[in-house]
């Protein structure tokens, strides 16, 4: 069976209708934190993940003589309320926090330290020493300089 260029053959359509939860999903994720997209296999990854959460708890729901449309519609909102949960963990450095009182880790949940020193509940401040080179009088570049 060839197919004509241009054309999608209905296998790819069913696997794209069941990996629609978990995309959106992974898109609302990224999209309200400030991780940093990762590559497509691991962006696939996390689809098939929230796919298979939302399609568990889909399943659970005492709900009946939905048509296919209605279940990929209930399964996307599971996604979406599983990303929004997802995030509030994530941001909210919730996972970590109870790893590290139980001195698992020393890690936060956050993409960098900058971003775990300026994400607590106090004010931070960041003061830099800008100073000019002493390596080479002719280039004009500025340095940060540690106390």
């Amino acid at each position: 069976m060839t197919l004509e260029p241009g054309t999608v053959s209905a296998g790819t359509i069913a696997i794209l209708t069941y990996l629609l939860p978990g995309l959106v999903a992974a898109a609302t994720f990224y999209a309200l934190t400030s991780h940093p997209k990762p590559g497509t296999f691991e962006r696939i990854f996390q689809a098939l993940t929230f796919t298979v959460l939302a399609q568990i708890i889909t399943d659970q729901l005492p709900i009946s003589g939905l048509s296919a449309n209605g279940h990929t519609a209930v399964s996307v909102v599971v996604a979406i309320a599983l990303a929004l949960l997802a995030t509030y963990v994530s941001n909210n450095d919730a996972l970590h926090k109870g790893l590290r009182k139980c001195k698992i880790t020393r890690e936060t949940s956050h993409p960098s330290e900058w971003y775990s020193a300026f994400a607590l509940k106090d004010p931070r401040y960041v003061v830099l020493h800008l100073s000019r080179s002493s390596e080479s009088s002719s280039e004009q570049a500025i340095v940060l300089a540690q106390d």
